[in-house]
């Protein structure tokens, strides 16, 4: 049975998060961890019934290899500034 709750929540817009990808770079010298970097990718977006019309515009939005680019970029520039790289 559905109640009347559950068919509200198809109407109400609401925020969402998914789940979050890890990324773990380590820096050794010599063998020896000197820093260690984690960065998360993770998707936020909004769901409501009344944004369906607006679904294409996801197809320009960052795709997950533009986000692990970005944070192996990340990465590159927080070593270089601890003077790692």
């Amino acid at each position: 049975m559905v109640s009347r709750l559950d068919l509200d929540d198809r109407y109400r817009p609401m925020l969402c998060g998914w789940g979050g990808v890890p990324m773990h770079f380590d820096v050794l010298v010599h063998n020896t961890l000197k820093e260690s970097y984690q960065y998360e990718i993770s998707r936020k977006g909004v769901q409501w019934l009344g944004l369906l019309p607006f679904f294409w515009v996801n197809l320009f939005t960052t795709q997950y290899k533009d986000a692990f680019s970005a944070n192996a970029y990340q990465f590159v520039i927080d070593a270089k500034r601890d003077g790692y790289l």
